[in-house]
């Protein structure tokens, strides 16, 4: 049986639960990992704020990928090791054609404190937005287009329904007209019939993230396993040497990885149960 050396998991539909708790199956799994000498490392869109709602400090984890790979957190000595931003002239040409074409749109303070943001509403109403914007509305302010400027920020996120033509088109726009950007996809935590459209610096990514981590510990990218559920999973995936999506994931991600249990049936201890005796 390979030796693995480090192990990758998403949170949300991943190691979290429909409930956002951690079974105890997969707690005892990642105990059990930490005797074996694996890393445990915790790869999520979360901002680490988010992260520590749902992540109990007593938590078996040795590093968090947050925000898709804008920051990298050593949990074990509470320690940022790697954040990457928009500079302010990026952000700004950013603002200028989301406010320009009259698309809605959060943009997020620069890694670490990127549980703040501003927002701004287009005319073209989106209950998603309003949704997303409700259950923020603490850490958001309205962005005053006329006087508004970051030195940086971590990420935007524009939020459409869930049709690939329209996916499709803003990506393609998006791409045509800025080249320092990544865009990653993710289907909203709110309502499956939308898509958060995140775009990040364009070295971010959970992947990223993961060869960063791999490379400081010396660990051979053939020696680490990858679980997740979602779109923004991917540059993971392909990144891993062993990589599984849970039952609960898109059909077309099922086609592309191995699939594990679904994440209310503690799909993460049942995917390491193929490399690992738990």
């Amino acid at each position: 049986m390979q030796h693995f050396k480090i192990v990758f998991t998403d949170l949300d539909g991943t190691l979290l639960t429909d409930d956002k708790q951690i079974s105890k199956e997969d707690r005892i799994s990642l105990d059990r990992l930490g005797e074996y000498g694996v890393l445990r490392v915790a790869a999520t869109g979360r901002n680490l704020d988010k992260v520590r709602d749902v992540v109990p400090e007593s938590i078996p984890l040795d590093y968090v990928i947050f925000s898709s790979g804008a920051g990298v957190f050593d949990w074990r000595n509470n320690k940022l090791i790697d954040k990457r931003n928009l500079n302010e002239a990026q952000t700004r040409e950013l603002k200028e054609f989301f406010v320009e074409n009259d698309i809605s749109f959060f943009v997020f303070e620069a890694v670490p404190d990127n549980q703040w943001m501003f927002y701004f509403s287009g005319t073209k109403e989106s209950d998603d937005f309003n949704r997303y914007l409700q259950l923020h509305n603490s850490h958001a302010r309205k962005l005053g287009t006329s006087s508004f400027s970051m030195s940086a920020s971590s990420q935007f996120m524009v939020i459409i329904p869930h049709v690939e033509s329209v996916y499709a088109s803003l990506k393609l726009q998006l791409e045509e007209q800025f080249d320092f950007i990544k865009i990653i996809r993710s289907t909203s935590q709110l309502d499956p019939n939308y898509i958060w459209v995140e775009i990040f610096l364009s070295d971010v990514s959970k992947g990223h993230g993961a060869d960063m981590l791999c490379r400081i510990n010396g660990i051979d990218p053939a020696e680490s396993i990858g679980i997740g559920n979602d779109y923004n999973d991917i540059d993971l995936l392909d990144f891993t040497g062993a990589s599984y999506v849970t039952a609960n994931a898109p059909e077309i991600l099922k086609e592309r990885y191995r699939m594990t249990k679904a994440n209310v049936n503690s799909g993460v201890t049942a995917a390491l149960k193929n490399h690992f005796i738990l």
